[in-house]
């Protein structure tokens, strides 16, 4: 009999980038971590910590046999207060720029990328802007973070909940337009 999650588990994601605290998920080794479900498995891989972001590489397979297997990286920017802004913006544009890299390395046939926090509007909502902006400057050389803004709340409501967050998405964008800026000059 074939399990009802395999419509989920074929259309997978490849990161799924968390804001919250890490508290207790840090107290034990996931390095062998295995989750037995009625119809899959869950393993983890080591922890990496890096700053302010912690990943770590999860392995979904179907059955017990792992002949339908799934990799998926997780993220955890662990430093985030909700409603608020992180205190520095370059850890941001670092995750942000992680993500794209695991993106442009999975194969063509791997899901979404999944984003939350708790309420999913205010770091959720930065997180996204910040990423669609970056790409944005990237390959067109201009932004319209108030368009985006308002594109993203009529998506979902409430996106970017604070003017705080508002100016830190534009703060983000600022170092990462001046990176762009000295990487074409040398």
């Amino acid at each position: 009999m074939r399990c009802s999650l395999n419509l989920t588990f074929n259309f997978l994601f490849i990161c799924l980038i968390a804001f919250s605290y890490l508290l207790e998920v840090l107290k034990f080794d996931t390095s062998s971590l295995l989750i037995p479900f009625s119809c899959f498995c869950l393993s983890t891989g080591a922890l990496c910590v890096h700053g302010m972001m912690t990943s770590v590489s999860l392995s979904v397979c179907m059955d017990q046999c792992g002949e339908e297997e799934r990799t998926l990286r997780q993220y955890w920017y662990t430093s985030w207060p909700d409603q608020k802004t992180p205190d520095k913006a370059p850890p941001l544009l670092e995750l942000v720029q992680e993500v794209e890299r695991a993106r442009e390395e999975a194969p063509p046939s791997s899901g979404p990328i999944i984003v939350h926090c708790s309420a999913g509007i205010g770091r959720t909502g930065c997180f996204i802007a910040t990423s669609i902006l970056c790409k944005q400057l990237r390959t067109e050389g201009v932004v319209d973070i108030l368009r985006t803004t308002c594109q993203l709340r009529l998506d979902r409501g409430g996106m970017i909940q604070t003017c705080e967050q508002y100016q830190f998405v534009h703060h983000v964008l600022s170092l990462y337009e001046k990176q762009l800026s000295q990487t074409a000059e040398e």
